[in-house]
């Protein structure tokens, strides 16, 4: 059975290139381009891994991730941002969902390794 992969970005281009890139290596994408949609869907769709951004309108990823530890839900998550400075990294790799903090622009085959590793663990 497919792994499957919750994507929340608010820009189309890079949410729309990780799906299709991630459809390609047959993983089940559900792409969503907001933090509300997510939490309204998380536990519906129950993903194995959530790869969020962290700078989107209304509610950011660190919104999210907070409301994520609120709901008791045990979902790895990979942080996928433009947010370079390195409080957010710690504050990334503080949270116990985090497994990964990539930073944009990424490495698609880097991407992949990382999203394989926490999948099959």
């Amino acid at each position: 059975m497919a792994k499957k992969i919750m994507i929340v970005d608010d820009e189309k281009i890079i949410l729309e290139g990780i799906q299709l890139l991630l459809e390609m290596k047959e993983y089940d994408v559900v792409a969503i381009d907001n933090g509300s949609d997510c939490l309204k869907k998380i536990k519906a769709v129950d993903p194995d891994l959530l790869l969020l951004d962290i700078l989107m309108p209304e509610m950011n990823g660190w919104e999210v991730l907070s409301k994520l530890a609120t709901m008791n839900l045990d979902i790895p998550v990979i942080i996928l941002t433009a947010k370079i400075q390195t409080i957010d990294k710690v504050i990334g790799r503080n949270n116990s969902l985090v497994r990964e903090y990539i930073t944009k622009p990424f490495n698609n085959e880097y991407l992949l390794e990382k999203i394989k590793n926490i999948v099959n663990e």
